[in-house]
């Protein structure tokens, strides 16, 4: 019974192995560098994706419950070179699996709270929030959109 439940895990093992060369692939990212990028959040305990293109400040104003990913995915109506920066000096909560997608801007003042559910946020978005600003499980922001809160 042990030897089939070995070749089991064994196959579900390289069938997330493949999926993740995927993303990476249609992403236009290095699988190497995000995979560096991943273990360097994991040593400051976070579970973040990330390409190489992606700047963030304030990571320790961050909580994460299950995964954040950004930059990852297919490209849309952004160009592959597009940064994206997350500016975070208030906290950010995300309480279900987060997607940011290439070239957003999110900025987060002093003593301003935002909490994400299981939303997407697409491409060239930008947050600026001061106050605070809550996004439900389910949501999507649709490309080059801006939000103030």
């Amino acid at each position: 019974m042990s030897g089939i439940r070995a070749i089991y895990l064994g196959v579900q093992v390289k069938t997330k192995l493949l999926n993740f060369i995927k993303m990476c692939r249609k992403s236009n990212s290095n699988v190497l560098t995000v995979i560096l990028r991943h273990m360097y959040f994991r040593l400051n305990k976070k579970n973040i994706f990330t390409t190489s293109r992606v700047m963030i400040k304030g990571l320790h104003n961050i909580s994460i419950a299950k995964r954040l990913s950004i930059g990852m995915g297919e490209i849309g109506f952004s160009h592959k070179f597009d940064y994206t920066y997350l500016n975070i000096q208030g906290n950010l909560f995300l309480t279900g699996g987060c997607r940011i997608g290439r070239g957003c801007r999110i900025d987060i003042g002093k003593n301003a709270i935002a909490e994400l559910g299981n939303c997407s946020i697409n491409v060239q978005t930008k947050l600026i929030i001061t106050n605070g600003l809550k996004i439900g499980d389910n949501s999507r922001i649709s490309w080059g959109g801006s939000n103030y809160g």
